[in-house]
């Protein structure tokens, strides 16, 4: 029975039902179901005949497999969450790719809009890469479901978080040299302006790899282990 526990827990899924719900009606422990689908033991004919009746299917569809069981849909909470990230990448990436050459244009013309250009260039299109990334990998968890336990969604978020810092913090600078045109300390331009020449392609590029690891790493920190 290989594709018994598979089996196991699609079904079982399909049937809204819990590890918890289901060992109650088979009178044995959460454990022991978890250990099922896991494939650490298999139950015995009599376990399995009872298995098979309180999830309402044939014992031949548990080892087999269940043909025309329903697929699992998304939540509303994972499509939620990719039209958002969807949304917030298409606009600030677009941004960067429409309105900052024209607003570079224009503040070869006139410094009026030099502020504006600066938030456009440097701050929005982190934000843009942070959520593409945090889109890319929620189209992947439709088709491959991947969770992990508590511990581990944090260490996942917490990680993510800390690779879009940099980009995080241009964005925050951008946003004071628009309120405050005389903020002086940009320092991402200094740093930029400190990098040799021949290396500033790759800090840009590592301005746009981090978050969009971070946000890849955000969002596989959010996704609940299922039970």
């Amino acid at each position: 029975m290989h594709s018994f526990p598979k089996n196991l827990k699609t079904i079982r899924l399909s049937k809204k039902l819990t590890q918890d719900q289901l060992a109650e009606k088979l009178h044995v422990t959460r454990q022991t179901v978890s250990s099922w689908e896991r494939g650490r033991s298999e139950p015995d004919l009599d376990a399995l005949g009872l298995l098979a009746e309180a999830l309402e299917v044939r014992v031949e569809d548990l080892i087999y497999g269940l043909h025309d069981a329903p697929r699992l849909r998304p939540s509303r909470r994972s499509i939620l969450w990719i039209m958002i990230c969807f949304f917030f990448a298409s606009l600030l990436l677009s941004i960067d790719l429409t309105l900052t050459p024209y607003l570079k244009l224009l503040r070869n013309q006139t410094y009026s809009f030099a502020e504006i250009y600066h938030l456009c260039y440097m701050g929005l299109p982190q934000l843009g890469y942070f959520s593409s990334g945090s889109f890319l990998l929620s189209l992947l968890l439709l088709f491959r479901p991947v969770a992990f336990p508590l511990p581990w969604r944090r260490v996942l978020w917490l990680s993510g978080l800390i690779l879009a810092l940099p980009a995080f913090c241009v964005t925050l600078e951008a946003l004071l040299y628009l309120i405050f045109p005389t903020y002086s300390l940009f320092l991402t331009y200094r740093m930029i302006l400190a990098v040799p020449r021949n290396f500033q392609s790759w800090y840009h590029l590592t301005l746009q790899l981090l978050p969009l690891l971070g946000g890849a790493l955000f969002r596989l920190g959010l996704s609940k282990k299922e039970e």
